[in-house]
């Protein structure tokens, strides 16, 4: 049996810069890297919010990206 355990974890937020010359949307990532593996999807959208508060864009998207590693039992 192989098992996942989650090695590094990072919180990703999207927001909506406005738009380009030719109509096109811009969009700005910020990336906050050592997210606690433990942490709740609950807890990350919480915090994006709150994040979202200290800037004056609108945020479009938070996603969590994990790395894994695979071990056999």
């Amino acid at each position: 049996m192989v098992e996942q355990i989650i090695t590094k974890s990072k919180l990703r937020l999207v927001y909506d810069a406005g738009m380009g010359e030719l109509g096109e949307m811009i969009e700005k990532t910020k990336t906050y890297n050592n997210v606690k593996a433990e942490a709740s999807a609950e807890g990350l959208f919480a915090v994006a919010q709150a994040l979202n508060n200290l800037t004056t864009y609108s945020m479009i998207e938070v996603g969590r990206e994990n790395d894994y590693e695979l071990v056999s039992n």
